[in-house]
């Protein structure tokens, strides 16, 4: 009978902690999963990892061991793939005592494929949506989680992979926003304590941009005053980063899948 897990509390395993790098010629499919989420203190010892090959409708699950004994780098094999073409990996660790999934990394590729970056790597993580983002119609969302800082979670069911991130017009209609909500969350609405990460968007939009003046120290009170400069200086990053990029040239494409026959 087919396992069924039970979806409550999951954790998101990032990008960052896990990759996958296919093993250039290798017949069948094998591959390394090099990882660190295993360190991380939340996943206990016997917690069962899973990492599963999927291609169109061709599926191979392959239980690579427990948290406990976890290597940073192991190799796995699916006898199934007779190579890794169009291929994407699905990561799941389950509590073996209630089935529990207690973390997730719904859709990872092939590390070692030349990527084209995004103009806010590395300071800004993407990753695909999953059932407890709650996207509902929404093409897009920026996510703030404690001190990992924000992610930019990107609708799975409008969009088939990370490749439109990377496009003109992804860039000149998504990412002036994200940047202007990011820098609003940092400066304005954490106004009394500013996060750990906002360090790196300072130094993003001072040096990369050429836009000085980012708030310096939390007011002891949000004041108009402060409310003012610190909204007309994210304006000013949002219109450096449209001209830095020259997105006023970008022209209108679909960037969405066709989804039940339609766009």
């Amino acid at each position: 009978m087919a396992n069924r897990f039970n979806f409550t509390g999951r954790r998101r395993i990032l990008e960052s902690q896990a990759k996958v790098h296919v093993i250039k010629d290798a017949k069948p499919l094998k591959v390394v999963l090099e990882q660190t989420f295993s360190s991380s203190g939340y996943y206990k010892p016997d917690d069962r990892v899973m990492l599963e090959a999927i291609r169109r409708t061709r599926r191979e699950r392959c239980e690579i061991g427990v948290i406990g004994s976890l290597q940073k780098e192991t190799e796995i094999e699916f006898p199934m793939f007779a190579d890794g073409n169009e291929a994407y990996y699905r990561l799941s660790v389950v509590d073996p005592q209630t089935n529990r999934l207690k973390g997730m990394a719904k859709r990872l590729t092939n590390a070692d494929k030349e990527q084209k970056p995004t103009d806010l790597d590395p300071i800004l993580p993407v990753a695909l949506s999953q059932d407890e983002d709650e996207l509902g119609s929404r093409f897009w969302m920026v996510r703030f989680t404690g001190s990992e800082g924000p992610t930019l979670i990107i609708s799975s069911k409008k969009f088939a992979s990370y490749e439109p991130v990377k496009s003109a017009e992804f860039k000149a209609f998504v990412w002036p926003e994200v940047l202007r909500q990011v820098l609003n969350h940092a400066f304005i609405q954490c106004w009394d304590g500013f996060p750990e990460w906002a360090v790196k968007w300072k130094v993003f939009s001072e040096q990369m941009l050429g836009e000085p003046g980012a708030p310096t120290a939390e007011p002891k009170v949000p004041d108009s005053t402060y409310m003012i400069k610190t909204t007309e200086w994210i304006d000013a990053v949002v219109r450096k980063f449209a001209s830095h990029f020259n997105l006023a040239s970008v022209t209108i494409k679909n960037l969405t899948r066709a989804e039940d026959g339609n766009v």
